[in-house]
């Protein structure tokens, strides 16, 4: 089934089952413990609802919130990979203290499940510099 929901070939004329795919898939991904596939899924649903930076780093702390309630471990690299979008989005709200601050909590945690040199670990590290320059200026 989550094959189903996450298949990008949906049939244009089929809009209610392709609606459905689009606000069921992070509940169903989720449901099944595949974080993997949470993240894309809810940046899809942002996508075709156009939300703005606030609203998106709302909705993703819902999602962080349900996903730590489900018991999800909390060195999953789906979580942190939740955590590093609500950073980015916080930082794109306008909010660049609070993003940097969420950045600098997030990397260690990376770090020690990832490695030092997986590209997420760079991908944090990146926006933690653009963040530092942003604050500079």
């Amino acid at each position: 089934m989550l094959d189903a929901l996450y298949r990008h070939d949906t049939d244009e004329h089929d809009t209610d089952a392709a609606g459905y795919a689009l606000v069921a898939a992070p509940t169903h991904a989720l449901g099944a413990g595949d974080l993997d596939l949470l993240q894309p899924a809810i940046a899809r649903l942002h996508d075709h609802r156009r939300l703005f930076a606030v609203d998106r780093r709302h909705d993703l702390a819902h999602w962080l919130q349900r996903a730590e309630a489900s018991g999800v471990a909390k060195d999953d690299p789906g979580l942190h990979n939740i955590r590093h979008e609500i950073a980015w989005w916080t930082g794109e709200a306008g909010d660049a203290r609070e993003a940097l601050r969420l950045f600098r909590e997030l990397l260690p945690d990376r770090q020690r499940v990832l490695g030092a040199d997986h590209p997420d670990i760079l991908t944090t590290r990146h926006s933690l510099e653009r963040l530092s320059e942003r604050l500079k200026e």
